[in-house]
């Protein structure tokens, strides 16, 4: 049985990094034909990929909200298609929510998808109750996290003050910008680490080392943390995405301290692998209890390691998926 999973341009920065590529090469090394295709930018190109896509028994549209003209390519090369998503691909960021005729299109193009396919797979509860306004079959399966590339360790950092730290995109920083700047205080007592592609320029800058993210280098300057902050929005995209940031820490032995919005309340049991905030001054207050007792980081970061290997690793999510998917 072949399955052919497409990805949205730009894989390696995506979501399918970690929601489709993992999964294919486990799969692939069970014996199974998976194999995943990069659909590419600009109107020729795209028509001409479409044109000589291969069949499959399977085929998995991940995120990419297709026009009609390409659904109907991908809906005759198929035995069962399925759309996946691990975010609301149906809404704009928050820079851009007042672009009313962008919006309708993704809300379009979203309901296109979700009706159009045989079966729907989302990352969390409340992806599938929006999926489910257009689909009968819909599905949660997880985003897995890779417990064998994201362990433990101490990233080459031997001691010093506690290093508080973010990772993100350009994208979501500003979020980190305003967590930040109830931190300032506590400058001096902490360090703060961030990881991301744009350079750090928010508050406490002074005391936050800044590190151009790699996926060779991620894994390292993770493990250097002492605690991860995962602040997210309480919008649209904040309610469904899928905590891919939590996800990775806390498979690294890190205690979390996460906004307490969609996915965080699934996958943070409060005061036992991490803390959820609920106001603005809860930032500064869980960074001062964790950086005052480095025994109750252990133990957070020890459970928050075992969850991820228990529930959110790669062979435990996996054979969910190939039972969905019937494979």
């Amino acid at each position: 049985m072949k399955v052919m999973f497409l990805v949205p341009h730009g894989t390696r920065r995506s979501q399918a990094r970690y929601r489709v590529s993992p999964l294919v090469r486990y799969w692939s090394e069970k014996g199974i034909d998976a194999f995943w295709k990069e659909m590419p930018q600009g109107l020729y190109a795209r028509y001409s990929f479409f044109s000589r896509l291969p069949h499959a028994d399977v085929v998995v549209v991940h995120r990419e909200l297709l026009s009609s003209y390409e659904l109907g390519i991908v809906r005759r090369l198929s035995r069962k298609l399925v759309f996946d998503c691990a975010d609301a691909v149906w809404a704009l960021p928050a820079a851009g929510q007042g672009i009313m005729a962008s919006r309708n299109r993704l809300e379009r193009g979203f309901q296109r998808m979700c009706q159009g396919a045989d079966v729907c797979v989302v990352d969390n509860k409340a992806l599938a109750e929006e999926a489910a306004k257009y689909q009968d079959q819909v599905h949660v399966v997880t985003t897995p996290i890779d417990v064998e590339h994201f362990v433990p360790g101490n990233g080459g950092k031997n001691g010093g003050p506690t290093l508080v730290g973010w990772c993100g995109n350009c994208d979501n920083q500003s979020y980190a910008e305003q967590v930040m700047g109830t931190l300032t205080p506590l400058t001096g007592s902490v360090q703060f680490s961030i990881l991301s592609k744009e350079p750090y320029a928010g508050p406490a800058r002074e005391y936050a080392m800044w590190t151009s993210w790699t996926p060779g280098r991620e894994v390292s300057h993770l493990q250097a943390m002492d605690i991860g902050l995962v602040p997210v929005p309480s919008d649209n995209n904040g309610q469904v995405g899928n905590g891919i940031e939590a996800l990775k820490l806390m498979s690294l032995g890190l205690p979390v301290i996460a906004s307490d919005v969609g996915v965080h309340a699934e996958m943070i049991d409060h005061g036992v692998d991490g803390y959820l905030v609920r106001d603005e001054g809860d930032w500064a207050k869980y960074v001062k209890v964790l950086a005052d007792q480095p025994d109750l980081r252990r133990r957070m970061g020890e459970q928050a390691r075992k969850k991820m290997v228990e529930h959110h690793a790669l062979d435990i999510i996996a054979p969910q998926l190939r039972r969905v998917l019937g494979v």
